[in-house]
């Protein structure tokens, strides 16, 4: 995007964003590789992507404290976050344990731009922040000052680089900090992570068995947030409201990366409260937020019996984490749109720890739909229903498309039915002979392909 005089705009990514949503709009899907491509020209770090204007990035509910502006977030990671002094260089990995709020907003994007990044749980127990710490094999610990003490404990037990933040005492501004270091080593040269760098590992809920390590490309994670603010539409003059945990994809992508990538702003809130909500919402005039479904409906009765009701400026409002109840879906869009004054649209979405997003409709859909059918095995490469996203494809894929090859499902299929023909048994009928016989005939020859397999009768 390039302003009037000429000059490439202070939003770089702002044009690709906006690209997006219209191609989406034009073809009723996008491709996160698509996505890329475009974005590429601006595109060969997470610090050249920030933007350099004056608009508020990142606001603290303290409405006492000075906002974080854009220009000054960027120029705070260019010249001041420096974990290098610390022996800390491009690929090693960094696990944060802070407290919701600005200065972990800031913080993630901060070790982004250098480090793998490897948020933590702040409600885990010593035992459990160990073993995420060992999974993940970390180099350091970034901590708030007056963190619990077995935490320091256990950073010294494991050999860790301690890193402890600290509100700046010289600037009042949100999320902004200074740091301190134990157990360092010597410094290093400071290098921003590359587009190709694993920027990013998260571990999943362990739901369906023990807890796995995923790993993000900074690229992958970028065009992520980049395909998430081209369903939303959003805007520099958007401002989301953050309730959610950010040591989950869903936060982190869409209510960080997302709207500062676009030149929006984030209210960064410590916890969820759904009467602080709607005061946050009021005082700061927040355009979105996301959540799940059980926050939907207890912010939802807030509302309704809040009085007098608060002046609320909502746009859209995304769903994840679960299905919504369509007629919970659609009190919420009756509600909202009344109390704002224009359309307020609930979105659903579908993404995962490996993958963020997978599917998003239009920010003018209205209301969620009813769930969709559970996607494919191979939930990188497939739509999850008509109008979604595509994320990117494996990069073993990839390079097979390049070359011409077949997928691999369709390779594996191949090759089975070659293994099969290989150990037919002389006489054995083949599927095609099955298939050209007529019906009668058909269940003699199944018979006798049983027979010759040596399997007739073990099934009863």
């Amino acid at each position: 995007m390039r302003t009037p005089d000429g000059s490439r705009s202070t939003i770089p990514a702002l044009d690709t964003v906006q690209w997006a949503a219209g191609k989406k709009k034009a073809d009723s899907r996008l491709f996160a590789d698509d996505v890329l491509e475009h974005l590429s020209p601006v595109f060969t770090s997470l610090i050249g992507l920030i933007p350099s204007t004056d608009g508020h990035a990142v606001i603290s509910i303290d409405a006492a404290i000075p906002p974080c502006s854009h220009a000054r977030l960027r120029r705070f990671i260019s010249e001041e976050f420096d974990v290098a002094q610390f022996g800390l260089g491009r690929n090693d990995r960094i696990s944060i344990l802070f407290p919701n709020g600005p200065e972990l907003a800031v913080a993630f994007v901060s070790v982004l731009c250098y480090c793998t990044c490897a948020p933590l749980n702040p409600q885990g127990t010593a035992a459990e922040i160990e073993t995420e710490l060992v999974n993940v094999g970390a180099k350091a610990m970034l901590v708030w000052s007056g963190s619990n003490p077995d935490v320091v404990a256990l950073a010294n037990k494991l050999g860790l680089v301690l890193i402890v933040a600290e509100a700046m005492a010289t600037e009042e501004t949100a999320g902004l900090f200074t740091m301190t270091g134990s157990n360092t080593a010597a410094a290093v040269a400071r290098e921003p992570m590359r587009r190709s760098d694993t920027s990013f590992l998260l571990q999943t809920s362990g739901s369906t068995g023990n807890k796995k390590v995923v790993p993000h490309l900074l690229e992958d994670l970028i065009v992520g947030a980049v395909c998430i603010g081209a369903a939303c539409e959003l805007e520099p003059s958007d401002i989301c409201c953050n309730q959610m945990p950010l040591y989950h994809i869903g936060g982190i992508a869409r209510n960080i990366l997302a709207p500062i990538l676009s030149g929006g702003s984030v209210v960064a809130m410590s916890q969820f409260e759904p009467s602080l909500f709607w005061k946050i919402a009021s005082t700061f005039g927040c355009t979105w937020y996301y959540a799940g479904p059980t926050m939907h409906m207890l912010i939802l009765d807030t509302y309704k019996l809040l009085e007098p009701k608060p002046k609320i400026r909502l746009r859209f409002i995304a769903n994840a984490a679960g299905p919504l109840l369509h007629s919970v879906a659609q009190d919420m869009r009756d509600t909202y749109s009344k109390g704002s004054g224009h359309f307020c649209s609930i979105m659903p979405s579908y993404g995962m720890t490996e993958c963020m997003p997978i599917s998003s409709p239009p920010v003018s859909q209205g209301a969620c739909l009813p769930p969709s059918p559970a996607p494919s095995h191979d939930c990188l490469t497939a739509l999850a229903r008509s109008g979604g996203l595509q994320p990117r494809a494996p990069r073993h894929v990839r390079a097979d498309r390049r070359a011409g090859l077949p997928d691999p499902r369709r390779r594996r299929q191949r090759a089975a039915a070659r293994l099969r023909r290989q150990h037919q048994p002389q006489g054995s009928p083949s599927d095609e002979g099955l298939r050209e016989q007529p019906e009668g005939q058909r269940r003699e020859l199944q018979r006798r392909r049983l027979v010759h397999d040596g399997r007739h009768g073990q099934d009863g």
